[in-house]
């Protein structure tokens, strides 16, 4: 391999770890363009283009690599989850099992096979091919990253905490692990992490290269934490220091969502109700819809518990259509907001 190809990929793997997505993209169209027949190229740009919400380009990219490599299992594995972002749900499982018996000795292959049973919602496979990550490669943080969080989603808070502290111990810089740490239990006067998380934060803020929202994320956890313990007034610094510092990088305006909910209200009158034609004559369908913090995700727990019914998930698909028609109908000026 050409030493200038070798460097471009080896710089495009740093900016994926990093989640640089705009150098990664950068990076991908000098390779391509230059190195068309490098498979790992069009791989990565399919795991750029998904990053960013593009499901149709990550699967043309993908199959551009599988061309050039059809027997590669990472590029089956990358196409999976270009499928699930487009919604092409069952043909990911299916790709997936596949692809799963080439990744039994590779951990990154394994991690990424756990990442695509989290996104289908299967998180006891998730479980078992993060842990076999774990198991092959013990000393990288990302992959005790992944086990802690889907133990944290099974309801293991113990065998999560234990990750999120390799993850942390791994990787210092890691706030996001710090953050979900914090929440996983109540902090106790014996058992907390106030002392740690102070010095990461310290840390953070010296750092030539800061990232307000790794600040941002340890001030919420020593909020939390604080709060814990009783410490009231520390808690309310760190929270209010927390909440300035998102609301001082954010471009909210409060007029866009009135916008948003007048042209939905607009688009979505009676008459559009009244002549609305069920979709699906398949009585076996359940669908759970609630508005937010209403208790629908536990609904859908207590339901899918039962050996007869699948859960697929909380799918965004009617936001999605709800949404692209109300755009459709003003004009395009419709905005979604975080």
């Amino acid at each position: 391999m050409a030493s200038q190809e070798n460097r471009l990929l080896q710089m495009l793997r740093r900016y994926l770890e990093q989640n640089k997505l705009k150098d990664a993209l950068a990076t991908c169209q000098r390779l391509n363009r230059d190195y068309p027949h490098n498979g790992e190229g069009w791989c990565a740009a399919s795991i750029v283009a998904c990053r960013l919400g593009n499901a149709a380009s990550g699967l043309d990219f993908i199959a551009r690599a599988l061309a050039l490599q059809p027997t590669n299992a990472r590029f089956h594995i990358a196409r999976a989850n270009a499928l699930v972002l487009a919604q092409r749900r069952q043909e990911a499982m299916t790709v997936t099992e596949e692809a799963v018996p080439a990744a039994s000795s590779d951990p990154q292959l394994l991690d990424m096979a756990g990442g695509i049973y989290a996104l289908l919602g299967n998180y006891l496979k998730a479980q078992i091919y993060y842990q076999r990550a774990v198991e092959k490669a013990p000393d990288n943080g990302i992959y005790q990253f992944n086990l802690a969080t889907v133990k944290r989603f099974l309801g293991d808070s113990d065998g999560s905490e234990i990750c999120f502290d390799q993850a942390i111990r791994l990787n210092p810089a890691d706030y996001e692990a710090c953050h979900l740490r914090s929440d996983l239990r109540t902090q106790t006067q014996d058992r907390n992490h106030i002392a740690e998380l102070t010095e990461h934060l310290k840390a953070c803020i010296s750092a030539p290269a800061e990232d307000w929202r790794g600040e941002m994320k340890l001030c919420f956890s020593l909020a939390k934490e604080h709060e814990d313990l009783g410490n009231y007034e520390d808690s309310f610094r760190f929270l209010k220091r927390g909440a300035d510092l998102r609301r001082s990088h954010m471009s909210y305006k409060v007029e866009t969502d009135i916008q948003t909910v007048e042209d939905i209200v607009r688009t979505y009158s009676a008459p559009v109700f009244n002549n609305i034609r069920s979709g699906s004559s398949d009585k076996p369908v359940v669908f759970i819809v609630g508005l937010p913090r209403t208790g629908t995700t536990l609904v859908d727990r207590v339901i899918s518990s039962h050996g007869q019914v699948f859960s697929a998930g909380e799918l965004n698909n009617f936001a999605l259509e709800m949404s692209g028609l109300a755009r459709r109908d003003s004009g395009g000026k419709l905005t979604r907001t975080a």
